[in-house]
C-alpha cells in the first residue's frame, strides 16, 4: 500500500540525498493510460517527502515524440536548461578544484531502458558541449564536430545496448536515434522485433531465475526442473505468444508511424503471399499493414536480419480496390 511504499521511498531518497545533495527527477512515463498510475504515485510520494533538494520534472516522451520526432527531446532539455546549469560539473586542474557538480539527474520511464537512455544522452551532450566551450575547444555558437558527435553517440548507444541486454535480453529500443541522431522506419521495425523478443523472454525468465537460485543454493520449484510433457499446452502458449507479439508490433508502429491528425483505423500482421516475392513456406508474419484516414502503410521486414527490407506509404486516393482474403492492393 501507499505507506509501505513510502517507507521504501524515504529510505531510498535519504540515501540519494546523502550521496548527491540534490536530485532532479525526470520521469518520462505517459501522463495517460496505464503508465500514468506509476507517474501519479511517484509524484504523490515526492509531495509527501517534501524535500527542497528534490526537483520533480515530468515529460510524456511518447506524446512529445510521437511520429518518430525524437528531436522533440530538445523541448525537455530547453525547459530544464537552468537546472542543468545550476547542477554544474566537476572541473579540476593542476591548481585544484575549479567547480564541483551539485546534484544528479535521476531519469526514469517504466523499465528505465530506452526512453531513459535517449534523454540521458541528450542531457550529457549539453553538459559536454558546455565543458568544451569553457576549455576553449568549441566556439560559443557552434555544436560538436560531426566526428566527435558520431563517437559520442556510439558510446551512448553501446551503453544502452549493454544495459538492455543484461536486463531485457535484447538491444535497446530507439537505439538508431541514439546512434545516428535520426529515427528511421527500419529502426522502428527493428524495435518491433526486439519488443516481441522481450515479451517472449519474460516467459523464459523463470528458468533463468531458477538457474541463478541453483547456483546460490536456494530452493527451486520442482516444476521448473522437470520438462513439461503437455505438448498441447506448449502449442497453445506459443500461439498466444505469437498473437501478443503481433499486437505489440502493431501498437509500436501505430504510435511511431501515424502522426496526428491522422488516426489508425486498423492494423494487421500478414504473410506475404505474393507468388513472385513471397515465400510459400513462410509461417510467421513478415508484413505489417496500417490503415489511416489518408493512407495505407505497408512494411516488409526480415525477422532473421531484424530489419525492414522495404516499406511504402500509399495514399488512399491512389488505390483502386483492395480484395480481402489474400490481400491484393490495386494502385492506379
Amino acid at each position: 500500500d501507499f505507506e509501505e511504499s513510502h517507507s521504501a521511498f524515504v529510505q531510498h531518497f535519504d540515501e540519494q540525498l546523502s550521496l548527491y545533495q540534490r536530485v532532479a527527477i525526470v520521469t518520462l512515463a505517459e501522463l495517460t493510460g496505464k503508465e500514468h498510475i506509476i507517474g501519479d504515485a511517484y509524484m504523490s510520494h515526492v509531495i509527501k517527502f517534501n524535500s527542497p533538494d528534490i526537483t520533480f520534472i515530468t515529460f510524456d516522451f511518447h506524446e512529445y515524440c510521437r511520429g518518430m520526432r525524437f528531436e522533440n527531446v530538445s523541448i525537455l532539455t530547453e525547459g530544464i536548461k537552468d537546472v542543468i546549469k545550476d547542477m554544474r560539473y566537476c572541473w579540476v586542474d593542476t591548481k585544484g578544484v575549479i567547480c564541483e557538480q551539485r546534484g544528479v539527474f535521476r531519469v526514469n520511464c517504466v523499465d528505465c531502458l530506452d526512453r531513459t537512455n535517449v534523454v540521458q544522452t541528450a542531457v550529457a551532450r549539453i553538459v559536454m558541449e558546455t565543458q568544451f566551450r569553457k576549455l576553449g575547444l568549441l566556439p560559443p555558437e557552434e555544436n560538436l564536430p560531426s566526428s566527435c558527435r558520431r563517437t559520442y553517440q556510439q558510446i551512448w548507444a553501446n551503453n544502452g545496448d549493454v544495459i538492455s541486454r543484461q536486463y531485457a535480453g535484447t538491444a535497446a529500443l530507439k537505439g538508431d536515434f541514439t546512434r545516428t541522431g535520426e529515427r528511421k522506419l527500419s529502426g522502428l521495425m527493428k524495435d518491433g522485433v526486439n519488443s516481441a523478443s522481450r515479451y517472449y523472454l519474460r516467459f523464459r525468465d523463470a528458468y533463468r531465475q531458477a538457474a541463478i537460485d541453483l547456483t546460490l543454493g536456494q530452493p527451486v520449484s520442482e516444476s521448473l526442473l522437470v520438462p513439461s510433457s503437455e505438448g498441447d499446452e506448449v502449442d497453445m502458449a506459443e500461439a498466444s505468444e505469437k498473437e501478443e507479439n503481433v499486437k505489440m508490433m502493431i501498437e509500436d508502429c501505430k504510435k511511431m508511424l501515424i502522426v496526428e491528425p491522422e488516426q489508425c483505423l486498423g492494423g494487421w500482421g500478414v504473410i506475404n503471399a505474393d507468388p513472385v516475392e513471397g515465400d510459400g513456406d513462410q509461417q510467421d508474419m513478415d508484413m505489417i499493414i496500417l490503415l489511416s484516414q489518408r493512407s495505407l502503410y505497408i512494411a516488409w521486414y526480415d525477422d532473421d536480419k531484424e530489419q525492414v527490407t522495404k516499406y511504402q506509404r500509399i495514399y488512399l486516393e491512389d488505390i483502386d480496390r483492395i480484395e480481402i482474403g489474400d490481400w491484393h492492393i490495386m494502385v492506379d
